[in-house]
């Protein structure tokens, strides 16, 4: 009986490789409608196609972004008439995730249900970058990636829509950047009361982080911070793991407190809509 023992052992090995044995899909990227080159870091973005979407319809577009010391990643709609209906949206490197919505030209997000209402008329023109940035239509922006990306341009009106689209990269707009932790953040000294810190949430995972200093000319030592913006997502002052929204005052903190700002509800926008101040109190 010994003798089969060994041919009975790889008969069941053999079985067990079968069992467990895993079928691999590869992921296959969509077919683009339209492919485009990015334009690198920019302020003055030219568009790259004009696009027409049909009736309830959808346009795909593989967009490749070189190499660049940009900070962001823009993508971007401009409709050439008006209307409503157009959703722009960005998905990942093999087109199988949305990562980005918009419906607007202040606001973008991780999902359509935190947007703001569509905003009909479209910037003149482009902000100078030391002020803020404004988009033409539509517009998502991520931290800079090297590669290809898919967009899908939604229509879902009754007619067809043309656009004409941009991709390109361009510097943070927020001069405090880079201060998206603790350890980078930045350094603010009052010097007195109701003076102000502004930054922007320019992508949708941005925290900005702020030590407030007292100077030798502050009356005291410690002080209140209330949080102001016109931002359409939910934007927050956070203290201690306690978020203050627009309008509301922390309690009072000693000097050299550390602070952030973000939002709450997965959105950005440009700097231009973004904007916010830390008012000292």
């Amino acid at each position: 009986m010994r003798r089969f023992r060994l041919p009975l052992t790889f008969t069941l090995l053999a079985a067990l490789l079968v069992a467990c044995e895993i079928t691999v899909t590869p992921v296959i990227p969509p077919t683009a409608d339209y492919e485009v080159n990015a334009q690198g870091q920019t302020t003055e973005p030219t568009p790259r196609r004009t696009i027409t979407v049909p009736a309830n319809g959808v346009a795909v577009v593989e967009v490749r972004f070189p190499t660049s010391g940009a900070d962001l990643m823009y993508v971007e709609i401009q409709p050439t008439g008006s209307g409503s209906g157009l959703q722009l949206e960005l998905w990942n490197p093999s087109g199988t995730s949305r990562e980005l919505v918009s419906r607007s030209d202040s606001i973008f997000g991780t999902s359509t249900g935190v947007l703001a209402a569509e905003v009909g008329a479209a910037a003149s023109e482009r902000s100078s970058i030391s002020i803020g940035w404004d988009c033409f239509g539509p517009c998502a922006a991520r931290p800079y990636r090297v590669g290809a990306s898919y967009v899908r341009i939604v229509n879902d009106s009754s007619s067809s829509r043309t656009v004409r689209f941009y991709a390109y990269g361009l510097v943070a707009t927020d001069q405090n950047e880079p201060n998206d932790s603790a350890a980078q953040a930045a350094r603010v000294v009052a010097t007195a009361l109701g003076s102000a810190v502004t930054g922007a949430i320019e992508h949708v995972n941005d925290r900005d982080y702020f030590q407030i200093e007292c100077g030798s000319g502050f009356p005291y030592g410690n002080l209140e911070l209330e949080l102001a913006s016109g931002f359409g997502g939910e934007i927050a002052l956070v203290v201690g793991g306690t978020n203050y929204r627009e309008g509301q005052t922390t309690p009072i903190l000693p000097c050299g407190s550390i602070v952030h700002v973000r939002t709450l509800d997965g959105t950005a926008g440009p700097s231009s809509t973004s904007m916010y101040s830390i008012i000292l109190r």
